[in-house]
C-alpha cells in the first residue's frame, strides 16, 4: 500500500467512526430526529476534511523516516493525528468566534474525533506498520575516517 491509499483508510474510517460516536449521543439525547441531520453530516464531514488527506499522507511519509522501531513511529503517528485533529477544530473555532481556545461543543466534537482518529489509527495499524521505512539521506553518505590515536 502506499501512503495515500492508507490516509484515505484513516481518513474514510475517522469520519464514519466519528459520525457513530456522535449519532448514538445524539439519538440518545434527542430522539431519532437527529438521525437525518447525521446523514447530512457524514457527506459534509467528507467534504470539510477532504483538504486534511494530504496532511496525513504528508505525516505517513514522516512516520516512515523516523529512525526507531515500528511501534514508536505508530505512536508517534497516532499522536500527531489527534494533534491535527485538536488544530483542526481550533481553527475552525478562531474562524467561527475569533477565539482560539474552543468552547464546550468544539470539546466534545475535538474528544470525539480523537478517539475516532485513535480507533482508526488501530483498524489500520497492519496497513500503516507494513509500510516500508524510508532510510535517511544521511545513512548513505560517507563517513569520515577518524585519525589512529596516538
Amino acid at each position: 500500500m502506499t501512503n495515500t491509499n492508507v490516509a484515505i483508510t484513516i481518513w474514510w474510517r475517522t469520519i464514519l467512526l466519528n459520525t457513530l460516536f456522535t449519532g448514538a449521543w445524539a439519538v440518545f439525547k434527542t430522539g431519532m430526529v437527529v438521525f437525518i441531520v447525521m446523514i447530512i453530516l457524514v457527506v459534509a464531514g467528507f467534504i470539510i476534511t477532504l483538504p486534511l488527506l494530504p496532511l496525513v499522507s504528508l505525516l505517513l511519509k514522516f512516520q516512515r523516516s523516523i529512525p526507531y522501531a515500528a511501534h514508536v513511529r505508530y505512536t508517534w503517528l497516532r499522536a500527531m493525528l489527534v494533534l491535527m485533529v485538536w488544530l483542526f477544530y481550533c481553527g475552525i473555532q478562531l474562524i467561527a468566534t475569533s477565539q482560539w481556545l474552543p468552547d464546550d461543543i468544539i470539546c466534545y466534537a475535538g474528544i470525539g474525533t480523537s478517539v475516532a482518529v485513535l480507533a482508526a489509527a488501530a483498524f489500520t495499524r497492519r496497513d500503516i506498520v507494513s509500510l516500508p521505512s524510508v532510510t535517511s539521506p544521511c545513512e548513505n553518505a560517507p563517513q569520515l575516517k577518524t585519525l589512529p590515536d596516538v
